[in-house]
């Protein structure tokens, strides 16, 4: 008995081979890109890390810009405090607070700097307010911060429930 190989095996055997030889390709690949994955990885991660720190630097820069926009024609604050009924017991509820700073104004014509004065806290623009209360809290009166010891922002707060409430509670 003779086995005589056709070229219809032989080409069914090259196939075969030829597929067998894609899968190893295939497969070579994916074993170099797994053994350089750790370093890959390592690599991605530091990145990730490094735009993580820049982003975070970079918003705090942005937002120090944008706050000392709002606050760069603002200057001159001045508090003065009166007591509406001197006879009556000395109260900050008893007191009217009148706020005056400088800022420019526009006249139709050119930019002028302008005297504004706002009768009590709740009257001053959120601009003003945090201007206030970032830059000048030490001229916040003392009355007001006592409410609420080493927070200007929590003490003012405080203060203007109190006005609200017409009381202060103790």
């Amino acid at each position: 008995m003779t086995d005589a190989i056709t070229s219809a095996d032989i080409r069914a055997e090259l196939a075969a081979n030829s597929l067998a030889l894609g899968q190893a390709r295939d497969d070579m690949a994916l074993y170099e890109r797994l053994t350089g994955a750790k370093s890959a990885f390592a690599r991605r991660v530091k990145q990730a890390d490094d735009l993580t720190d820049k982003l975070a630097k970079t918003l705090e820069t942005e937002a120090k810009a944008a706050r000392d926009a709002l606050f760069k024609n603002l200057a001159n604050l001045r508090i003065t405090e009166t007591v509406l009924d001197p006879k009556a017991a000395t109260s900050i509820l008893n007191t009217r607070y009148t706020i005056t700073y400088t800022t420019p104004i526009w006249d139709g014509f050119d930019s002028v700097s302008t005297t504004v004065t706002k009768a009590g806290f709740g009257s001053l623009d959120a601009n003003v307010t945090e201007w206030l209360l970032s830059k000048h809290a030490d001229k916040i009166p003392s009355s007001i911060l006592a409410l609420v010891p080493g927070d200007p922002r929590d003490a003012l707060d405080a203060y203007r429930l109190a006005l609200g409430r017409g009381f202060l509670k103790s």
